[in-house]
């Protein structure tokens, strides 16, 4: 293990969400770094010596665990989602109000990964800090070479989640598919998702991380226009392996686009797409880097230590 002499901080990664193993994957080398699952478990550590992010998207279930992470001495860090924002929103007026005080009172620090999510919670009357979001397979992207992302396909990736065909456009980008038969298009994401009826589709549901690289290894355009959304690990990842992303927020290497289905064909189609988006990959290695996103949790978590 790397023996970080500055991180002085112990920072435990809590919880049972996946998120947690995609921390604990980017965190593998460093000594400082803990998992704990559950508040029982949190009785091992020293509240003094450590503190707590953990992520919930659920709003009581976030409170409820803050509470009991705060019984036990703990100062805590919450990361925050499209989702997670979405869901207070979406939450009766008094139900609201009162878990905004909640959520102010037991939580020190609050962190998001996209502006847009900030100037949101900041509508809610909570302060957050940026934090970038990398992905484990930044390890896998940073071993990949320009000649292996030579060969990229005309096709293109797109997110859906069953149940919530609303939030990620299904629907529209099936009818996109339809308008551009010169292009493939593979769903993942959705067990449910039917494209029978479109030949230049697939949707493959759930899949694994190894048949995630194995995709964007080969795929040429990320599309994903959603009704909301923080700044998703995929466009992370598609950046890493050099795809052109067409996405309906304001990102860097990326191209912005409406949800319109002229603009969405439009861009697809248009010639300014370059077979690989190198200088997106360059962008994204540099920027989503694991090394950046442990220096900036280190650093916050002294700061809070401090406070």
């Amino acid at each position: 293990m790397i023996n970080n002499k500055n991180a002085t901080i112990g920072i435990i990664l809590f919880g049972e969400h996946h998120i947690i193993e995609q921390w604990k994957a980017l965190t593998q080398d460093y000594d400082n770094f803990y998992v704990c699952r559950n508040t029982k478990d949190l009785s091992k550590f020293n509240a003094n010596e450590n503190i707590v992010i953990y992520f919930n998207t659920n709003t009581r279930e976030a409170i409820k665990t803050a509470l009991k992470i705060k019984f036990k001495g703990f100062k805590i860090i919450k990361f925050w989602t499209g989702t997670d924002v979405l869901n207070l929103n979406e939450l009766p007026a008094l139900k609201k109000a009162l878990s905004i005080f909640f959520i102010n009172k037991l939580i020190k620090l609050h962190l998001t990964n996209s502006t847009w999510l900030t100037d949101e919670l900041q509508e809610l009357e909570i302060k957050s800090q940026h934090w970038i979001s990398p992905t484990p397979l930044y390890f896998d992207a940073k071993n990949t070479s320009a000649n292996d992302l030579a060969s990229k396909e005309k096709i293109v990736l797109i997110y859906s989640n069953e149940g919530r065909e609303w939030l990620y456009n299904s629907e529209l980008m099936l009818k996109v598919a339809k308008l551009t038969p010169q292009l493939k298009f593979i769903f993942v994401g959705n067990n449910a998702l039917k494209t029978s009826h479109l030949t230049n589709t697939e949707s493959l549901g759930v899949v694994t991380q190894e048949k995630m690289v194995e995709l964007y290894k080969k795929s040429h355009i990320l599309l994903r226009i959603t009704e909301h959304d923080g700044f998703p690990r995929m466009v992370i990842e598609a950046l890493y392996f050099g795809l052109n992303v067409i996405f309906n927020k304001p990102v860097p290497h990326t191209i912005l686009c409406a949800k319109n289905i002229d603009e969405i064909v439009a861009k697809l189609t248009s010639k300014q797409i370059e077979t690989v988006n190198f200088s997106g990959r360059d962008y994204a290695l540099k920027t989503y880097s694991a090394e950046q996103w442990i220096s900036q949790i280190q650093e916050y978590s002294t700061q809070l230590k401090e406070q």
